[in-house]
């Protein structure tokens, strides 16, 4: 039986790196199959290309999320903005003012105790983490750290390298690189494994992807549905319609609905901003009609369940119809 030995395959106009490599212990490294991921799932980042949007806040205050499972360390930080040089890429995150500090927490998986895991992101892991970005960003860090947007406890991986600058230029924008090995542990509190770095002056980057080993392979586009459930899991935004029968106005005769989540969040939320519908319309008995705000309070049971509340405007059954409603359900790292 004959073999053909050789440490790499590549095209005869490949300039670039090989499209095999085959490793001594039997490991085959390939950048991509088809022009995409080599597997399923391969990105630990969610919402890498900004295409769920479910809220997106600027204002004041530091250390909080900003869109879809981003956080940022500035009271200023710009928009979502328009991307249409980088292939697939259709939006991206614009920041501006202040130190332009962005990063993203990866969920830890708990042991029987509740104490965290390492998971996938175990000693001694390789990792590649790229971004699109039309500025260079500076040092990548990264490390274990406990909830609360991602800086307090911090078992922080030493000997970052720096990024590397890939051939891949669309456009403004430059494919960047940063290749690191995990050596260190969580400490039980900690709930997340976080990326984070910054730029030195106003920048915007998308197709945000952390993958197991050394090689940065094209971005993998996960459908929307499947984005969107992935965030939701973290925030909701949850619309409010409907209709109740409220026996009076006092707390022990509210109306009480319970409302299925979708997805299954995190933890039990915290209820965020709720809108009422100022205008809802409640009936009388007798048939005569009042305008108020309607539903009264969100109270969350658990990780899928909330209680829809409502409240009569005086003693007495009423109905309570209310439309475009809605309010925010956060479980966020």
């Amino acid at each position: 039986m004959s073999q053909l030995k050789t440490n790499n395959i590549t095209h005869i106009s490949n300039t670039g790196d090989p499209n095999i490599v085959l490793g001594d212990s039997g490991d085959v490294q390939v950048q991509s199959l088809n022009s995409g991921p080599l597997s399923g799932f391969r990105n630990a980042i969610i919402n890498g290309d900004f295409s769920v949007k479910q809220y997106f806040n600027n204002g004041t205050g530091s250390n909080k999320y900003i869109t879809d499972r981003w956080v940022t360390n500035d009271s200023t930080f710009g928009a979502t903005a328009s991307v249409s040089d980088v292939k697939g890429a259709s939006k991206g995150l614009k920041l501006e003012g202040g130190s332009r500090i962005i990063r993203q927490l990866v969920e830890l998986p708990l042991d029987n105790s509740g104490n965290a895991s390492p998971g996938q992101f175990y000693n001694g892991s390789q990792w590649t983490f790229s971004i699109y970005a039309n500025v260079a960003p500076d040092q990548l860090s990264a490390g274990f750290v406990d909830t609360g947007t991602g800086v307090t406890n911090i078992q922080s991986v030493t000997g970052m390298p720096a990024w590397t600058a890939t051939g891949d230029v669309q456009g403004a924008f430059t494919r960047y690189t940063c290749t690191f090995a995990v050596n260190t542990v969580p400490v039980a509190s900690n709930r997340a494994f976080r990326v984070s770095w910054s730029f030195a002056s106003t920048a915007t980057f998308t197709l945000a992807q952390l993958e197991l080993g050394p090689v940065a392979t094209p971005f993998e586009h996960r459908p929307i549905g499947t984005e969107l459930a992935l965030c939701q899991r973290y925030f909701q935004r949850l619309a409010l319609w409907g209709g109740v029968v409220c026996m009076g106005n006092d707390a022990n005769r509210t109306a009480r609905t319970p409302q299925r989540l979708s997805v299954k969040m995190r933890s039990t939320p915290d209820v965020e901003n709720l809108v009422q519908d100022s205008a809802a319309i409640a009936v009388t008995q007798t048939g005569s009609t009042t305008t108020k705000a309607a539903p009264s309070a969100i109270s969350p049971r658990a990780d899928d369940l909330i209680e829809v509340n409502n409240l009569a405007t005086s003693g007495g059954l009423q109905t309570i119809r209310y439309a475009n409603a809605s309010v925010d359900l956060n479980a966020e790292l």
